[in-house]
């Protein structure tokens, strides 16, 4: 197992290790202090109830929207048969329903959504930035409702290789039923701790892992990294499933343009109602989700392609103009 967990390490050049930050003992007690109090709201613990059981775990209020990551205890198919109810715990004991949103079975996650926790999001990361070994951070979890726990940790500079993933290891293991966060000084959330990560062979007794922020936001593309400029087109569409025969390669959604926002970045590039939205950039835009993930990522001058009136046209966008961008 020892030897299987070492074959996954990254072969790389030595990695400049900075030197851990000095502050002075009463600015680092208020530092640690103020990221205590930030974490604390930022922390939930989850309940999932079925007619004969009942399991928790801890979660993270991943953003503002509202968004908690958790590990699974439940699937899609126990939600859609309505066999379960899922209640997350905020930090003043307030218990309310939880939806859930998606899940990850093979890292063992899942992503829920509870309105009443909006606002309450762990501090986003401002700028994604490589991690430099020897970078002091701090880890908070709350066991299952106990006061949340805070332990300083420096980036180590053995990370390894998992999948599509970048791991590295902690030197002490979470309860298997917890999961934490990992901020740096600035009180920025810059990944999640997971004991087990859903991966067998990367299960070592004293042994948790901390997992990029960056990683999580790619296990769960409904999430708006915040790294990210925002993109906003400006327009609501009406998403339909195709009555012709498609092509299993292509897609099987229609999206037409219901609504335009005046001065938005769809109205200045003459965007029409009726309008039917084919692809962003060259890329097939695969449903409403697909293409909000897509704008997030597309570049300030981007090319969208529609049909109007069965006519293919090639419309050039422009996010220089939008005011979120400032």
């Amino acid at each position: 197992m020892l030897g299987l967990l070492l074959s996954l390490f990254v072969q790389q050049a030595p990695t400049p290790v900075v030197l851990p930050t000095a502050l002075p003992l009463e600015g680092f007690q208020q530092l640690c202090q103020e990221l205590h109090i930030r974490a604390s709201a930022s922390l939930t613990i989850v309940s999932f109830s079925t007619a004969d059981s009942l399991a928790t775990a801890s979660g993270i209020i991943i953003d503002n929207e509202g968004h908690v990551i958790v590990p699974s205890r439940v699937n899609m198919a126990q939600i859609e048969e309505d066999s379960v109810s899922i209640d997350v715990v905020r930090g003043d004991n307030k218990s309310f329903p939880a939806s859930l949103v998606a899940e990850n079975r093979h890292y063992g996650l899942s992503l829920l959504y509870v309105p009443q926790l909006e606002g309450l999001g762990a501090k986003s990361l401002s700028a994604l930035l490589p991690l430099t070994p020897g970078t002091l951070a701090f880890t908070f979890s709350n066991f299952l409702g106990s006061m949340p726990a805070m332990n300083q940790s420096i980036i180590s500079a053995n990370s390894f290789q998992y999948g599509n993933c970048v791991l590295q290891p902690l030197g002490n293991r979470l309860a298997n039923d917890d999961i934490g966060m990992v901020m740096n000084l600035n009180g920025e959330l810059i990944g999640i701790i997971w004991p087990d990560f859903g991966v067998p062979e990367l299960q070592q007794l004293s042994m948790s892992f901390f997992v990029p922020i960056e990683v999580v936001f790619d296990l769960f593309r409904q999430l708006n990294p915040p790294w990210l400029p925002s993109r906003i087109l400006g327009v609501i569409v009406d998403q339909e499933l195709r009555s012709e025969q498609m092509p299993s390669s292509e897609c099987r959604w229609r999206l037409t343009v219901s609504a335009v926002a005046d001065g938005s970045v769809a109205d200045v590039a003459n965007i029409e109602l009726g309008d039917e939205l084919v692809s962003l950039n060259g890329a097939p835009i695969i449903s409403t989700m697909h293409l909000r993930m897509a704008l997030q990522e597309s570049p300030v001058a981007s090319n969208l392609m529609i049909l109007r009136d069965g006519h293919p046209i090639e419309l050039k966008l422009s996010f220089a103009a939008d005011k979120s961008q400032g």
